[in-house]
């Protein structure tokens, strides 16, 4: 057996080389940042059986003391936690010994990838990148269910293996993952463990630091060096997925659009993504005739918005790597990320490629995509210090469009190619031990989009206190009004003025009622290039979480937002309050079953049609032309019930409601019913249906009844089985079924 000493910055280990030999490795108190721990080898593989009976996992890297970071104390005997690692040339193995003597062992899900954090579970995290650029995260529950998540692919699905038991008060996990799926260059790892208990929603962690902001932040972790491994053993495999796809019914060619809108368009029946990773931190990514048929994501809302919302990508080429591509932060108060690179806002494409990665220090992106009327270019390159207390990125998007079936509609009258070019700078400095942050992003656009270059920039400020109990923003934007890159996300333009945000919480004292609490206030007050106030908010966040699982919350908000013909004329302004106070309540939260509700009440406003439609919602509010919107007062209703009904079936019930109300006149009103099941068929399979009705125009969708269901199975050999009817993103029932069937060639791992 090889075994390796540790050094621990409070443990001083005084032991012969063969008592080190005979005795496992134990971290006796709660680590951060500043440990470091030496790997231990197996001397054989492991089969996991869930027991952790195997003698050999008493002679690895054992880790105990974990922190109850929900409550902020050391971890009860009751529900004390053991963890062992080991390796060998193929898997990195992880074993949890989990006492539950006093609190019910929740144990309700049977699919992998299905329920995630909804029963009791143990996770590890790992950082091979060593700085934070690339983090894995590993789950198991007392069932032996697995889940797994990547920083860069959000479709990271990899062949590992997870085997549980439950005992009497105790349950145990085994883990066994393969090396070949953790791109992983030479700096050590930085490792987390952590343990979960759905009945109390606490999370236990073994690395805390009274100034971290929470467990899942790689820049506390402790090291974990000294695995003697081949080059051979840590390059990931080549791999590709090739599907095959039909679709059947009088809406089989009808499909969403980037636009969000469902519109004419011919299904790919052929397609694949290939993977080819040339170092063991680099890859090749290539995609040709890809897929647009998603049928998992629904995104329908009735609540009126005065932001354009942002969608989820799920698109493989896409999805893989794509902060390599996105590098900055992005701080931004609104609470959505202003992008120069927004992969949901390019509809149908046909074809790209690009290379996506760490090397060393740096995190790499460069990407090449083509589709019908485009010809898009974007790279992405950051540097982060191994102690992630500083990092700069730069990154940018050279677009290229034409008006022969792009979503760009026209560039200047000129039926020619349209040229977009938006470049972007910043870093950021933190110090670990202060908690002081300083954070600084440039961006600037120009082409044939951009009237007056000299106003097509984005700059954001930032300073901040950073600490566990309390955090302290401030900063400053300038966002130029000829500012919203082609192929970005820009939430407002043409606004520049400073901001703040502070946020403290806190637990309560032991026997009390309240568990956590917690409070957060802000504001900012941005003016355009006219001199007028343009965007301005004021809130407060009040949140309080019981013994008894009950979570109240109370969040005021008073804003205002100017509009106008824009720069640089701002005629036909209009100034609209968009006061909201709203109540929250759950119960059960963090468990298989649970109940939320909420009700909100203020002003608000909404755009009309121009010309006026009496058919469309919010028509009643609008006036004649130039009023582009109308002011009302809104209320709006939501609850939602889930329930596990047995370790097979669950449903979901959604009630919302939106009612309009114009200061004189009738109120109009939009009102949600959703009610959705599913089944658990085996480890790898599951059936989902779903029923909704969207009644009234006072709200955020088109009214309709919908009708979806979805069939779902992984086979043994990585292969995936689809089968849809409709489409749960519609505001009505498709009569449209599709049939996919995606194989995978290669041993290496989905999304790795």
């Amino acid at each position: 057996m090889h075994v390796f000493t540790m050094r621990l910055r409070h443990v001083v280990v005084a032991a012969s080389a063969a008592a080190a030999l005979a005795s496992p490795l134990t971290a006796a108190a709660a680590v951060d940042h500043s440990d470091a721990f030496q790997a231990v080898a197996a001397t054989q593989p492991i089969v996991l059986d869930g027991t952790l009976s195997d003698p050999v996992w008493k002679t690895g890297l054992v880790a105990n003391a974990f922190f109850d970071v929900t409550t902020q104390r050391p971890a009860g005997q009751d529900v004390a936690t053991t963890a062992y690692i080991l390796y060998d040339k193929d898997d990195i193995y992880v074993g949890f010994d989990c006492e539950q003597s006093s609190i019910p062992i929740d144990a309700t899900q049977t699919t992998n990838g299905v329920g995630s954090d909804s029963d009791d579970q143990v996770e590890i995290d790992i950082d091979t990148s060593g700085n934070g650029s690339r983090t894995y995260t590993f789950k198991a529950t007392p069932r032996g269910v697995r889940y797994q998540s990547s920083t860069e692919s959000q479709r990271f699905n990899p062949p590992w293996r997870a085997a549980a038991s439950i005992g009497s008060g105790d349950w145990h996990a085994e883990m066994a993952i393969p090396l070949r799926d953790l791109r992983s260059g030479t700096a050590p790892w930085r490792i987390n463990l952590q343990r979960r208990i759905a009945a109390t929603n606490e999370i236990f962690s073994w690395v805390y630091d009274p100034t971290m902001p929470g467990p899942n932040d790689s820049r506390y972790w402790p090291e974990l060096d000294g695995m003697h491994l081949s080059d051979n053993a840590l390059r990931p495999l080549p791999h590709a997925d090739v599907f095959g796809l039909t679709s059947l019914g009088s809406d089989r060619d009808k499909f969403q659009q980037a636009s969000g809108a469902f519109g004419p368009q011919r299904a790919r029946s052929l397609g694949g993504d290939l993977t080819y990773p040339f170092t063991s931190t680099l890859a090749l990514v290539g995609t040709a005739n890809p897929d647009f048929s998603n049928v998992e994501l629904d995104q329908q809302t009735i609540a009126p918005q005065q932001f354009q919302r942002t969608l989820l990508e799920y698109r493989p080429f896409f999805a893989q790597g794509s902060e390599y591509l996105s590098p900055g932060s992005h701080f931004n108060v609104i609470g959505t990320n202003d992008e120069i690179f927004y992969t949901p806002s390019i509809g149908t494409f046909d074809s790209g490629e690009k290379v996506e990665g760490t090397l060393r220090s740096d995190a790499i992106g460069l990407l090449d995509t083509h589709g019908p009327g485009f010809d898009d270019q974007a790279f992405g390159l950051s540097y982060r210090t191994p102690a992630q207390d500083f990092n700069y990125f730069v990154d940018g998007v050279t677009a290229r469009h034409t008006q022969d079936g792009s979503s760009v509609t026209a560039c200047l009258g000129i039926e020619l190619e349209c040229r977009d070019d938006t470049y972007e700078a910043g870093f950021e400095k933190r110090d670990l031990a202060s908690g002081f942050f300083t954070y600084v992003d440039y961006a600037s656009e120009s082409g044939d989009f951009v009237a007056d270059p000299s106003l097509g920039h984005m700059f954001r400020g930032t300073i901040a206190q950073e600490r566990h109990y309390a955090n302290i923003y401030a900063w400053y934007d300038d966002i130029g009004p000829n500012y919203a890159p082609v192929d970005g996300f820009t939430l407002i333009s043409d606004l520049r003025g400073p901001g703040f945000f502070a946020e403290f919480n806190g637990t309560g004292n032991p026997g009390s009622a309240v568990k956590t609490w917690y409070g957060a206030l802000g504001g900012n007050r941005d003016v355009d290039r006219s001199g007028h106030v343009s965007y301005a908010q004021s809130y407060v966040d009040l949140k309080l979480t019981l013994q008894n699982r009950l979570t109240l919350e109370v969040n005021p908000l008073v804003s205002e937002q100017r509009t106008s013909d824009g720069y640089p004329f701002y005629t036909n302004s209009q100034t609209l309050p968009y006061d909201q106070t709203a109540v929250k309540a759950d119960y059960g939260l963090g468990s298989a079953s649970s109940i939320s509700t909420s009700y909100s009440w203020g002003q608000f406003a909404a755009q009309c049609s121009v010309p006026p439609d009496p058919t469309t919602p919010n028509a009643l509010f609008c006036g004649p032309y130039p009023n582009l919107y109308a002011n009302f007062y809104l209320q709006q209703f939501g609850s939602t019930i889930v329930r596990q009904l047995n370790t097979r079936f669950n449903v979901s019930l959604e009630l919302d409601g939106s009612d309009e109300r114009p200061f004189l006149g009738p109120s109009d009103d939009q009102w949600l019913r959703r009610i959705s099941f599913g089944e658990s068929l085996s480890r790898t399979a599951t059936l989902s249906l779903g029923l909704r009705s969207i009644t009234g125009t006072g709200g955020f969708a088109e009214p309709g009844v919908n009708f979806a269901g979805s069939f779902h199975d992984q086979f043994p050999t990585g292969d995936e089985l689809f089968i849809a009817f409709g489409s749960p993103a519609s505001s009505i029932t498709l009569n449209r079924l599709i049939v996919k069937y995606i194989v995978h060639v290669g041993r290496g791992g989905i999304g790795t």
